[in-house]
């Protein structure tokens, strides 16, 4: 569908879609860097589903931060819209 990259060509953000399902990969030097690209990614998917009259289901979105930093913060704390 599409892929977003950084002008080095370092890995900011991917997709990847089969049949109805869609995966967005992003990362971030930090949680709020990662939920900023991933943001950005979703504004995007967003746009290309409304070009071609498409409609996700947000009742089936599922999100899952991974890092290998020990968490600070209140589960629950990110902000992906």
């Amino acid at each position: 569908m599409m892929n977003t990259l950084t002008p080095g060509n370092d890995f900011i953000s991917q997709t990847a879609a089969f049949a109805d399902n869609l995966i967005i990969l992003t990362r971030g030097e930090t949680v709020t860097g990662a939920e900023n690209f991933m943001n950005l990614a979703l504004t995007k998917v967003q746009k290309w589903a409304q070009n071609n009259r498409l409609e996700f289901n947000e009742d089936k979105l599922k999100v899952m931060l991974l890092t290998r930093r020990k968490r600070r913060g209140k589960k629950g704390d990110s902000s992906i819209y």
